[in-house]
This record gives C-alpha cells, structure tokens and sequence, in this order.
C-alpha cells in the first residue's frame, strides 16, 4: 500500500517538475510555472520517503530515478500527440 502510494507519487511528482519546464507547450500561464517545480521536487522527496519505508535506499533511488525517468519521456511525446491538431508544440 505505502509503495503504491510512493510509486503514484513518484509519477505525479515528475510529472508537476515537467509541468513547471518553459519548454512544455501544455501549460501557458507563467503564474504557475515558478512553483511546480519546487512542488514536484518536494513530491520526489516524500516519495523516496515513503518508498523507503518498505525498500532499502538503493532500490528506492532505483526505483525513483526509474519512475522519474519513464515519466519525463513519455509525457512530452503524450502531450505533443495531444496538442499536434492544435497546431501548437510544432
């Protein structure tokens, strides 16, 4: 259940640090973009923490840096499939 929880907030987490990135064509506010990433990068921390409750602390970086990783390439490919017919992110 804690790995569960750490692993989703590994994703979100990752996920909220690409959101904050100037080169994302997802999010057009500038408003946000200053804080997301300070808030994911606190999420990566409270999730290696959970995830070391149940992981030794090279398996949990394994498996944070492998989480964060996956995420980091597949969400710009997701969203500029999502946003091609917008004409936006070409």
């Amino acid at each position: 259940m804690i790995s569960g929880l750490g692993y989703g907030l590994t994703v979100v987490a990752a996920a909220l640090v690409y959101l904050g990135s100037s080169n994302q064509p997802l999010l057009a506010s500038r408003r946000w973009r200053g804080m997301l990433p300070w808030v994911g990068i606190a999420g990566l921390v409270a999730a290696f923490v959970l995830l070391l409750r149940d992981r030794g602390a090279v398996t949990t970086s394994f498996i944070l840096v492998t989480l964060a990783m996956l995420t980091w390439s597949f969400l710009p490919v997701m969203v500029g499939w999502f946003m091609r017919g917008k004409g936006k992110g070409r």
